[in-house]
């Protein structure tokens, strides 16, 4: 299941809930558009993830902003630590 923010969550406790609910019945769970609008740290780190797709607007022309490898490089990381990127989880 892929997680697209358009609209601010109104009850964060019933969302986290019911991710909860999917992740244990085997449901792979991703987080979209990391670092734009709405998809915020805050929701990576209360779902846990299985997969974080970083928003094209960050990744566009990353090459030549050394801001935009920053902000990437710290989301890469955060995840790797945070085991959200293809570690063993059980």
């Amino acid at each position: 299941m892929e997680i697209t923010e358009r609209i601010s969550i109104q009850n964060y406790i019933l969302f986290f809930n019911k991710i909860n609910e999917l992740k244990k019945v085997g449901m792979l769970v991703a987080v979209d558009d990391v670092g734009s609008g709405l998809a915020s740290l805050d929701t990576i780190a209360e779902t846990k993830p299985d997969y974080v797709r970083i928003d094209m607007s960050l990744i566009r022309d990353i090459d030549t902003d050394a801001v935009k490898q920053s902000i990437v490089e710290a989301i890469v990381s955060f995840c790797k630590k945070s085991c959200l990127e293809g570690c063993q989880k059980g």
